[in-house]
């Protein structure tokens, strides 16, 4: 997989170019990715560094940041992913501009979603940007709306199902498990005391996490997958104050503090409680464990 930069010019003949934010990765935007594919004799997708949202002042809580966007279309085989920073520059142009920077940067076809939106203020919808980029002799590819078991497939809704702890329903959406990445950092040793070690993620700030509540997922190690019981939230039982994210990561015990992990999210197997004592607490979470060690074996689906 390719990645231009900035304004470099894509060296491909008849390349075809996915635009979006792509948060979450979900079914529409593979529809999208799956109609540039079939459009170009080479396709690939441009990507800003950081969400639109961070300069736009609609700051939304981020799903699926640059490098998992960067990894799931690695496992999908695009050809190119063409990075940009959303600056003001980009930020300010109007449609003629952003088509003529299409241009320049060598798109011959251009896929986007039913709902996308381009220019200053978002002010350009996809007919608005197709009518345009005609007089460049660039072709547009607009996808319909995706529907998954009858529910419009949109970012806003995964990111509203994550919130509430539905995990289950927003990895149906997406089609891949919620994934969350982060340094293994020193916590408090809570659950090493109890005899159920875990990995306290420190992730990134704006990325979106699920609710409070304790789940079923799996952590990958050296390339080897590790089933996990994850706990998202404040441990009432010691009287915590700030969210955590700790993984207790099922058969493995070694030094993992430093590191980068990412785990994926299966299930919300309860919410979180306070429990009268540290020995009902520890008794649960053997609960917890023998539930994830029981669930049958998940197998990611990337592709289109």
């Amino acid at each position: 997989m390719k990645i231009y930069f900035g304004d470099d010019k894509i060296e491909y003949p008849l390349p075809a170019i996915a635009l979006g934010n792509f948060d979450g990765m979900h079914r529409g935007h593979l529809k999208i990715f799956e109609r540039a594919k079939a459009e170009g004799e080479n396709y690939g997708v441009l990507l800003f560094e950081k969400h639109t949202s961070s300069l736009t002042g609609n700051s939304v809580e981020v799903i699926t940041p640059l490098y998992e966007k960067l990894y799931v279309l690695s496992k999908i085989g695009v050809d190119f992913v063409y990075l940009v920073s959303f600056d003001k520059r980009f930020m300010n142009m109007s449609l003629e501009e952003f088509a003529e920077y299409l241009y320049n940067i060598g798109a011959k076809v251009i896929s986007v979603g039913y709902d996308y939106r381009c220019a200053k203020n978002a002010s350009s919808g996809a007919v608005d940007l197709k009518n345009c980029l005609e007089k460049y002799d660039i072709r547009t590819v607009i996808s319909e709306a995706v529907f998954y078991d009858g529910e419009l497939v949109k970012s806003s809704r995964i990111r509203e199902l994550i919130k509430q702890g539905n995990i289950l329903e927003a990895n149906a959406l997406m089609n891949r498990p919620f994934r969350v990445s982060g340094i293994v950092v020193y916590g408090f040793q809570n659950g090493r005391k109890m005899g159920f070690p875990t990995a306290n993620i420190d992730s990134e700030p704006g990325m979106l996490l699920p609710a409070e509540g304790v789940y079923y997922g799996e952590t990958c190690i050296d390339d080897v997958k590790y089933r996990a019981v994850v706990n998202v939230g404040h441990n009432p039982t010691f009287n915590a104050e700030k969210k955590t994210v700790e993984a207790h990561i099922i058969g493995y015990d070694n030094d993992l503090y430093g590191q980068r992990i990412s785990v994926d999210f299966y299930e919300k197997i309860r919410s979180d409680m306070k429990f009268n004592s540290v020995k009902e607490l520890a008794s649960q979470i053997s609960k917890d464990c023998e539930y994830a060690k029981n669930r049958e074996e998940r197998e990611d689906n990337y592709g289109i």
